[in-house]
């Protein structure tokens, strides 16, 4: 991510997220651990947008929005500019 910051600016860079998708069979075991990480690393970089898709599967629900919820409220640098 860094590196394309680097090559095309921060202003033209974002991210797609779709943490409630999983990927074909694979489901995560530790979603609420993986996007913590994500987004504290995330955070460290200076771009454009994050962008979150919408939940798919409902048993995943209970863990991820409230931690996506807390980062979108907590007012960190990843906002529209």
């Amino acid at each position: 991510m860094q590196e394309l910051i680097n090559a095309v600016g921060g202003e033209r860079v974002g991210i797609k997220l779709s943490p409630l998708h999983p990927y074909g069979d694979m489901i995560l075991n530790d979603p609420e651990g993986t996007y913590t990480y994500l987004i504290s690393e995330l955070n460290q970089l200076d771009f454009n947008y994050v962008e979150l898709m919408n939940a798919a599967h409902i048993f995943l629900l209970q863990s991820i929005i409230p931690l996506v919820m807390k980062w979108i409220c907590s007012g960190k640098k990843l906002s529209k500019r």
